[in-house]
Parts: structure tokens; sequence; C-alpha cells
């Protein structure tokens, strides 16, 4: 795994799952393992841009989609040649 200074972007990872049952063993079975993308789980029946994502890292908090972190990655050409560039940035 690279550092933060890596190759790529690092958008959110969604998992959704059926029962509130199965997101907590899905979050007891993530509890801890280093990822290189944030991990979120929701729920089938939430809508999913509302407050329905619980990260991996932080399982007592429901974000909206919105507020899960996400990374474009380095300004590098040779090594993220597809990121967005936002035209207000510049």
């Amino acid at each position: 795994m690279r550092g933060p200074g890596g190759y790529g972007p690092r958008y959110p990872v969604l998992l959704r799952v059926p029962h509130r049952r199965r997101e907590a063993s899905l979050l007891d079975a993530l509890a801890g393992v280093p990822t290189a993308m944030p991990v979120a789980t929701g729920l089938h029946d939430e809508h999913p841009a509302g407050p329905a994502w619980t990260l991996t890292t932080d399982p007592g908090l429901r974000r909206s989609l919105h507020d899960l972190p996400s990374d474009r990655g380095p300004h590098n050409i040779s090594t993220n040649p597809d990121r967005y560039i936002d035209p207000d940035d510049h």
C-alpha cells in the first residue's frame, strides 16, 4: 500500500447490505483492517444520498454520501492521468 503521495484517487468503497445485523457483522469483520480507500457500509432501505453510510473506521456515526472522505489523488499526469481538475481551482 502506498502512502498519501501514492498513485491515484482514493474514493470511498461503498458496501450496501439488506439488514442491520449483516451490517454489524461486516463492520466487526472490517474493524482494524487497513484499507487504501475509505470503506463505508449502508442499508438497502436507506436513501444512499442521505445519512445512510457508516465508515468502518468510525462505526458510531452515520454520514451522508457527500460527507464521506474522498481524495482525487496527486496532480501528477504520469501516475494519475485521469484526475479531475476542477476549473474553479485555477
